[in-house]
C-alpha cells in the first residue's frame, strides 16, 4: 500500500500498475494453494471475507495513486475491473477515489456517470464522495447549483432529524435513524451525524450506548470522547 501511496505522489502511475498486478499473481497462487489445503467450509468461508477486504484496499490505493498522477481513464477502468475481474463491488471509497481522478483531469461529465453509477447500484456516498461530486459540478458549464444542493439533502435532513431527536434526548429515534442512513438513505454517516446521535445517547443518559457508537465511529473525535464521557459520568 505504501508502495503504490509513493508510486502516486511521484507521478508514477505505471510502476502503481505493475505493482497492483505483482499483487493480484500473488494472491491468486495464496487461492490456489488455499482451495487444496481447505477442509473446513465455515473457516473457508471468513478467509474468502478477508481476502475480499484486503484486495479491494488494494485496489482501492492503486485507483488513488493513478488517479494522482492524471490517469482518470486508468483510475475508471480498474474501477469497474474490481466486479468484471474479481466480481468485487466497489464501495465508497473505490468510486471516491475514481470520481477524483476524474475531477482532478476536469472529467466533470464522467465523475457524475460515476456517481450515478454508484446510486444505481446501491452504494453509500459518504462526505468525501460528496466533496468531489460538488466539485464536479462546480466545473461543468451550465451545471445547476440546484443539483449540489441535493446530494447534500438527504445526509444534512438526517443529521438534523438526529439533532431534534437529541434535544428531546429520544436516544433509541437518533440511533435508528444514525442505523438507517446507509440502506435507507443511500448515505454514509457524517462526523457530524455520529456527533448529534452519541449528544443523544447522552442527554438520554445511554452511556452504554454511547460507548457503542463511539466504538463503531471510524475516526473518533474529541467531541464525540467529550459526549460519550458526559454520558459516562451520569
Amino acid at each position: 500500500m505504501a508502495l503504490l501511496a509513493t508510486a502516486g505522489k511521484n507521478g508514477n502511475w505505471r510502476r502503481a500498475l505493475m505493482y497492483l498486478d505483482r499483487q493480484l499473481e500473488e494472491r491468486r497462487r495464496a487461492q490456489r494453494t488455499r482451495s487444496c489445503l481447505r477442509t473446513l467450509a465455515a473457516s473457508g468461508d471468513g478467509r474468502e471475507a478477508q481476502d475480499s477486504d484486503s484486495l479491494r484496499r488494494l485496489y482501492n490505493a492503486a485507483i488513488q495513486a493513478v488517479g494522482r498522477c492524471g490517469q482518470w481513464r486508468v483510475a475508471v477502468s480498474m474501477l469497474y475491473a474490481m466486479d468484471a475481474k474479481h466480481g468485487l463491488a466497489p464501495d465508497a471509497f473505490s468510486y471516491g477515489n475514481a470520481i477524483n481522478a476524474c475531477v482532478q483531469a476536469r472529467r466533470p461529465r464522467v465523475a457524475r456517470r460515476l456517481l450515478a453509477d454508484m446510486r444505481a447500484r446501491g452504494v453509500p456516498r459518504n462526505v468525501v464522495v460528496y466533496t468531489m461530486a460538488m466539485k464536479a459540478l462546480g466545473d461543468e458549464p451550465g451545471s445547476d447549483a440546484r443539483d449540489v444542493l441535493l446530494l447534500l439533502e438527504e445526509m444534512e435532513r438526517v443529521t438534523a432529524a438526529i439533532t431534534v431527536c437529541a434535544l428531546r434526548a429520544d436516544w433509541q429515534a437518533a440511533v435508528a435513524l444514525l442505523r438507517d442512513m446507509p440502506l435507507k438513505y443511500g448515505v454514509e454517516p457524517s462526523e457530524e451525524t455520529w456527533h448529534a446521535a452519541i449528544h443523544a445517547c447522552d442527554r438520554g443518559m445511554a452511556w452504554q450506548q454511547a460507548l457503542t457508537l463511539l466504538r463503531e465511529m471510524p475516526v473518533p473525535t474529541v467531541t464525540a470522547y467529550n459526549s460519550a464521557m458526559s454520558a459516562c459520568s451520569r
